[in-house]
């Protein structure tokens, strides 16, 4: 501590007791603002209780279900742990098909998607040797397409990206998924494995 002597000494108790005195209209802007605060806590954790008894997509997929249109081919594979195609796009057509199970999706057919296998386009960048009609020889750049394919076990798909979503079957000879994974969700009930081959 510094005495009181010294230049740089801070009385704190001089501070304290002189300092101005709040008048009343900050006073009971203090008091509002900490009644909203706790109306908003309350609203808050009313709500997290709410969505504990009510999952909002199981209560989106009741709303769809009453309102019919074509958001039921999600809300169907959703209800039926299906497996889904989902066509997505880019800037300059069509990227590629993801065939996956839909774990959560919303009216702006945001999903969430799990089991995920994708197989996609790239677009590739190469340099071409030519020679041009002096007898020079030049280099350009051309593109083309390479098919990839990759699993994953969750994906966000954003709505905008995507271009149609089919149901597909087990049986159908274009479906890459022949059997439902285990690690579908840990609270979700499974009522048949069979895990031996």
């Amino acid at each position: 501590y510094l005495p009181r002597d010294h230049p740089d000494f801070f009385d704190a108790e001089a501070f304290l007791k002189n300092r101005p005195k709040k008048s009343a209209e900050k006073i009971a802007a203090a008091a509002r603002a900490k009644e909203r605060g706790m109306r908003f806590k309350k609203q808050g954790e009313d709500f997290r209780e709410h969505c504990r008894k009510n999952p909002i997509v199981k209560t989106l997929a009741e709303e769809c279900k009453a309102k019919g249109g074509p958001i039921m081919v999600i809300v169907k594979a959703y209800e039926e742990r299906r497996v889904v195609m989902v066509t997505t796009k880019h800037k300059l057509g069509i990227r590629g098909h993801a065939f996956a199970y839909v774990k959560a999706f919303d009216k702006y057919m945001n999903m969430l998607l799990q089991d995920v296998r994708e197989i996609y386009t790239v677009r590739l960048k190469h340099r071409v040797e030519y020679v041009d009609k002096n007898g020079k020889t030049r280099y350009k750049i051309k593109h083309r397409l390479e098919g990839r394919e990759r699993t994953m076990d969750q994906v966000f798909l954003r709505g905008e990206q995507i271009v149609t979503v089919a149901l597909m079957d087990f049986d159908h000879p274009d479906c890459p998924v022949k059997v439902r994974s285990i690690h579908w969700f840990p609270y979700d009930p499974v009522a048949v494995v069979n895990a031996i081959p």
